[in-house]
């Protein structure tokens, strides 16, 4: 099976605990003759300037959708860690009395 089309997945980063939301981490992944390819939203394969691949050549029976929500976890923290990291856009915006940010 060949699909060049990029396709999302979704995963869970955070659970919902009263009066929050939560987080999700959007995915997006190719499947090219069995093989998930992680992609960016232009269908561009994920790893940029690190030239790592993000990929998994399925086994029998495995759902592509599935390995690519686990691939898109992998992946958010492959880019949230180390020097390309940037901090301060991870957690929630902490308003003063008076309405500015801190």
């Amino acid at each position: 099976m060949s699909d060049d089309r990029s396709s999302q997945s979704h995963r869970s980063t955070k659970t919902a605990p009263r009066g929050d939301p939560g987080a999700v981490a959007y995915g997006y992944f190719k499947l090219i003759d069995g093989v998930v390819i992680m992609t960016d939203a232009d269908g561009n394969p994920a790893g940029g300037e690190t030239g790592k691949k993000f990929s998994h050549e399925l086994r029998p029976n495995e759902d592509p959708v599935g390995v690519a929500c686990g691939m898109t976890r992998e992946l958010r923290l492959a880019f949230r860690s180390g020097e390309q990291r940037v901090k301060g856009f991870d957690g929630p915006l902490i308003y003063r009395r008076n309405g500015s940010i801190v």
